[in-house]
């Protein structure tokens, strides 16, 4: 095993007081738009997980609404041909 230490920046090297009490609250934000949502979360404290969860079942529920079975629609070829439609060219 390595027992080597690899740093990203020099205040990491040094162990910069205010570098480790950032590094401890990296993801301390509140998501913006809490506001609006405390009348239905009691706590108020949403995070990052609870948005990556809902935005996940909404993404899943999207999928799965967009993947039903469309209804079947067949052709059925002319039994008798309009002079003016010539298969294989464009009407446009």
């Amino acid at each position: 095993m390595s027992k080597k230490k690899y740093w990203k920046s020099f205040e990491e090297l040094e162990s910069d007081p205010n570098h480790l009490e950032l590094q401890n609250n990296e993801f301390s934000e509140k998501l913006p738009g809490v506001d609006a949502l405390q009348k239905d979360i009691p706590e108020g404290n949403t995070g990052r997980r609870d948005f990556l969860k809902v935005l996940g079942f909404s993404l899943g529920a999207a999928t799965i609404a967009a993947s039903c079975e469309m209804p079947i629609r067949k052709a059925i070829p002319y039994v008798i041909k309009p002079e003016e439609i010539t298969p294989g060219i464009a009407t446009y």
